[in-house]
């Protein structure tokens, strides 16, 4: 029985040393600025040039914009055609008041997902999916992002409500109880095995 400790506690060790192994080559969490690993640098107009920057980048670009109300920034993650859409919306609302509904609906996120970006390769054209958690729904938003120019930009947003949580986001889990036994299944005797 010690012997059984020992070596459990003997491979947690070396399965523990080898990640931290693999990891040491990784920038830290706090390197990246939580934004994972988004590489950009900004011009002189305000907007950035997402050098090195890919599909889940963006995405994430667009989240780290609408946080900080950047609208410019947020503008030019999206397409031509799209971000005409979205410039009108600034001009009948106004910059401050696009940007402060930006704000909030970046706040009103208790968490989110990004799934990687699907049909890469050669492709200049992929999706990305954005999953959100907030207080009293799920939201699944798919991103449709070009390549055309070498840079990622968003061409189009699909927009779906997954579900309604049955407990409010922060509320006790309750214990349910099972709908009754296990059916069980009958398996297929084997040769030479008689049946009961």
């Amino acid at each position: 029985m010690r012997n059984r400790r020992i070596l459990a506690a003997l491979l947690t060790c070396l399965i523990m040393g080898s990640l931290a192994w693999m990891a040491r080559g990784r920038p830290s969490g706090s390197d990246q600025g939580g934004w994972g690993g988004l590489t950009e640098t900004v011009n002189e107009n305000g907007s950035d040039e997402d050098v090195g920057l890919t599909a889940e980048g963006r995405v994430r670009s667009l989240l780290r914009a609408a946080a900080e109300g950047n609208v410019e920034t947020y503008l030019a993650g999206f397409g031509d055609t799209y971000r005409q859409r979205l410039q009108q919306q600034v001009a009948e609302r106004g910059r401050e008041a696009f940007a402060a509904e930006l704000q909030d609906a970046a706040k009103a996120r208790t968490s989110h997902a990004i799934f990687s970006a699907e049909g890469l390769g050669e492709s200049t054209t992929t999706t990305v999916v954005l999953e959100s958690a907030y207080p009293d729904r799920n939201e699944r938003q798919t991103f449709h992002l070009d390549r055309g120019d070498g840079t990622w930009t968003v061409t189009n947003v699909e927009t779906a409500r997954a579900h309604k949580p049955q407990v409010p986001f922060g509320d006790q889990a309750q214990f349910q109880e099972p709908e009754g036994p296990p059916v069980p299944i009958a398996s297929p005797a084997l040769p030479n095995q008689a049946v009961p």
